[in-house]
């Protein structure tokens, strides 16, 4: 058809040359016709195309809602505004720094108790390493080796020799180097990153040993928590089968709302540790498994492991050089959440021995709160007077001292007191220091936000307002789509 007006196109125009003004109006009135019928050919043919998309869509949709929902609401990320060199410097003069030799001495009064049940210590079976591995994303960015799990996800007989090289590790309690290697992604914490302080180093680490740390990690997880040395009521992150942020917001909104209705006095503490992963010394993590009684097997397969990491860094112009990394400890590594749940279980433990019933006293049933809330490093203290909050965030300051390497920082710490001042009930200024600044307490204008709930200067959750007309806009993008 197409072709068609083409040659009616290419004939009113010879007509016209010609002169023969009765030839050119029969051609005109033809070629009106030919693209009346193309124009809704087209529309037809539009209204199949978007008829078909919006199937893909549904389909879509119903094979994997989550994966769908985040194509509509992917939030754009920041901007690195950096210099290669200046992410090479700041990374260098922070991690290839000298390894700590400190001897670190035993930090609380009372040890942790000989442990009644002993750790796993067999090599990974077939049955652990296939559990990992079907959890495992196929969509994971692969480590420096390029291996993606969807290789041992789709042939079985690759496993049989994961057994193999598994085995050897755990007999002679020695980490391959290729283990310890890492490339470093930085991921914005802000619109406009000029400080490299700015940024989330995520090391993608390859994928054998991820799932060789995995089954580690889940031993380990194990041990602590079936020998009482994790307590899921006050440390709650990174552990199975616990919804920690929504058990920590829903006893803090609880308390707040009873202390309110019932004009109690309460104090709440956020403190804020300074990138409390990349500053954990490796001497003090090993301290920490030699506190709360791990075999020699797990310590000296995890001392290898951290004497052989390196780390190259994702930059516009490319990998850089690579750098050792002497302290702290990777972020997206398995093997991290529950060796840094281990070091902070020590300042949990210190704190739990000196709150003495320090809690929230709610009105209906007097049974007191925990005062330490903790999801990996972000804590938060809840007590009724501040001067028992005070004690608690002096023991903060001496543990910090402690360890040698991790720092609280007071500009993002917050605190909240609600009390009777002058007979009326009221939010105050506490008076709290820490780190030997004074705490900044909640405003109204700037309610302060933790495990992702926001919390005003009284305690409550701020106005659906803005929550509705994001939820709206969600709407909105979602029939956009």
């Amino acid at each position: 058809m197409r072709k068609k007006k083409r040659e009616l196109i290419k004939n009113l125009r010879i007509a016209k040359a010609l002169g023969d003004n009765h030839l050119s109006h029969q051609l005109a009135r033809a070629l009106r016709s030919i693209l009346k019928l193309i124009q809704g050919i087209s529309a037809q043919t539009a209204g199949y195309r978007g008829n078909f998309d919006r199937a893909k869509q549904e389909v879509d949709f119903d094979k994997n809602p989550f994966e769908y929902s985040k194509t509509i609401f992917k939030k754009e990320r920041g901007q690195l505004l950096l210099t290669n060199d200046q992410i090479y410097d700041h990374f260098k003069s922070t991690y290839e720094v000298p390894k700590s030799v400190r001897l670190y001495t035993d930090p609380n009064e009372q040890k942790p108790e000989i442990p009644h049940i002993d750790f796993h210590g067999i090599p990974p079976t077939l049955d652990e390493i296939s559990s990992h591995i079907k959890r495992k994303s196929s969509k994971s960015v692969p480590g420096p080796d390029g291996i993606p799990y969807i290789v041992f996800k789709k042939c079985p007989s690759v496993r049989k020799h994961l057994i193999n090289i598994y085995g050897k590790i755990w007999s002679r309690k020695q980490i391959p180097e290729c283990f310890g290697k890492a490339i470093f992604v930085l991921i914005p914490k802000k619109d406009r990153v000029t400080d490299p302080k700015d940024t989330r180093p995520i090391a993608l680490t390859n994928t054998i040993s991820k799932i060789f740390f995995s089954v580690l990690q889940t031993r380990m997880t194990r041990f602590m928590l079936s020998n009482k040395y994790f307590r899921p009521n006050h440390q709650k992150g990174f552990l199975p089968g616990i919804s920690g942020c929504l058990e920590h917001n829903t006893l803090l909104s609880e308390s707040l709302k009873d202390a309110r209705k019932s004009e109690r006095q309460i104090t709440v503490c956020w403190i804020d540790l300074e990138n409390a992963f990349g500053s954990i010394q490796h001497e003090l993590m090993l301290f920490a498994l030699r506190w709360y009684n791990f075999p020699p097997l797990v310590r000296d397969m995890i001392a290898s492991y951290y004497s052989k990491l390196r780390f190259s860094i994702i930059t516009k112009e490319g990998p850089s050089k690579s750098l050792s990394y002497n302290v702290g400890l990777f972020q997206g590594c398995c093997l991290s959440p529950i060796t840094f749940n281990i070091v902070i279980n020590i300042l949990v433990d210190k704190l739990i021995c000196n709150e003495k019933k320090w809690g929230y006293r709610f009105k209906f049933n007097n049974k007191y709160t925990e005062s330490i809330l903790a999801f990996a490093d972000d804590l938060a203290i809840l007590t009724r007077h501040p001067k028992h909050c005070q004690v608690l965030l002096d023991e903060v300051d001496k543990f910090c001292e402690w360890t040698d390497g991790l720092r609280t920082k007071p500009s993002k710490c917050h605190c909240l007191c609600l009390g009777r001042r002058n007979t009326r009930y009221t939010s105050y200024d506490p008076g709290l220091s820490i780190g030997g600044q004074c705490v900044s307490t909640v405003t109204e204008d700037a309610p302060f936000k933790f495990l992702g709930r926001k919390i005003d200067n009284i305690g409550r959750t701020p106005s659906l307002e803005g929550i509705v007309d994001s939820f709206l806009n969600d709407l909105n993008k979602m029939q956009a789509s």
